[in-house]
């Protein structure tokens, strides 16, 4: 038994090594791809090419992984806490109330990107907040009433994100809504991804530490209380950890979807349920999932395309072939 939890650990810590040396050398190679390829050889030799690589290309590189991160730990924590591996941190109306924060702003003719992300970042948590606080005065400890009382939310701020949209000026407003909505890291400098990688390390720890306790919440209210885990705390606490970093991956770049609902699929795959061993490898799978994605993003064609196409056009058929490959088994 010893031997076999000894392979186990051993195989697991593997596969963590071959994802972070491929996590390092994508990294590296997603200096020199773009609209503008660039070499090494010029990296040395021309100081715009320098600039072009500090100034823009970095701090989105570091902002994608950023954000990798936290869609897949918030995605691994919700499918935990809820129990449901259908379950993604949208299901408490996150996205919906930054995606109607931001068409707000941009309606009422605030322009900044700060304006837009500050907008959009409250109306995300507003969303998250509502929710929990019916569904405290409702049954605070029934996951089936938060999720119904979420569903709502959503439907509700999508029909006021319509209503946004219909008395958007259609020649600027409009557009500019339905781009920001569609995501992309195309507004993202130093002063976002230092903000995004400050949060996302906060998170990564607490999450890493909460991995075991994320093994008794999974089992349910009953089993948790019987173990002498407070069920209703850590719930509460861990959807607010979480849904703050969706509301800033939001506010800062628009809606990506699929992510958070995959990559903690894939990695149950390669690693099984444990999350001691599966918060780890789901960081890391997507934080290379997303530098892939905005690398296609803004190599593909002569124009940046929104980043949103790639996580569906990709993320859903790997979704798919997951539930095919694992029909069956009880995840």
């Amino acid at each position: 038994m010893q031997q076999s939890q000894g392979y186990m650990f051993k195989q697991h810590n593997i596969l963590a090594i071959y994802l972070l040396l491929a996590l390092f050398v994508l990294f590296f190679v997603s200096l020199f791809i773009g609209r503008i390829p660039i070499s090494i050889s010029e990296l040395t030799s021309d100081s715009r090419v320098y600039s072009i690589i500090i100034e823009l290309r970095l701090p989105r590189i570091i902002s994608a992984l950023c954000i990798g991160v936290g869609l897949a730990g918030s995605g691994a924590v919700y499918q935990a806490l809820f129990r449901n591996p259908l379950v993604s941190p949208d299901i408490l109306g996150v996205t919906a109330g930054c995606s109607l924060g931001a068409a707000l702003a941009l309606i009422l003719g605030y322009e900044s990107i700060f304006s837009v992300q500050l907008f959009s970042f409250v109306f995300g948590l507003a969303s998250v907040f509502i929710a929990l606080y019916v569904s405290k005065l409702i049954a605070p400890s029934q996951i089936v009433t938060l999720v119904l009382i979420g569903i709502i939310i959503t439907a509700t701020f999508n029909a006021f994100l319509l209503c946004a949209k219909y008395i958007a000026d259609p020649y600027d407003e409009l557009p500019a809504i339905i781009f920001w909505i569609m995501g992309g890291l195309y507004r993202i400098g130093w002063n976002e991804a230092i903000s995004l990688a400050i949060l996302i390390a906060i998170v990564f720890v607490g999450i890493y530490k909460a991995r075991f306790r994320l093994n008794i919440l999974s089992l349910g209210e009953v089993h948790a209380k019987s173990l002498g885990v407070n069920y209703t705390l850590n719930k509460i606490i861990l959807i607010t950890i979480t849904s703050i970093v969706i509301s800033l991956i939001i506010s800062n770049c628009g809606q990506i979807g699929w992510v958070a609902l995959v990559v903690p699929h894939l990695s149950r795959v390669l690693v099984g349920p444990d999350h001691k061993k599966m918060i780890p490898i789901a960081m890391i799978i997507g934080a290379i999932m997303m530098l892939l994605f905005d690398d296609l993003a803004r190599s593909i064609t002569s124009a940046e395309l929104p980043i949103s196409i790639f996580t569906s056009i990709i993320g859903a058929p790997i979704f798919g072939i997951l539930l095919i490959k694992n029909r069956g088994v009880n995840w």
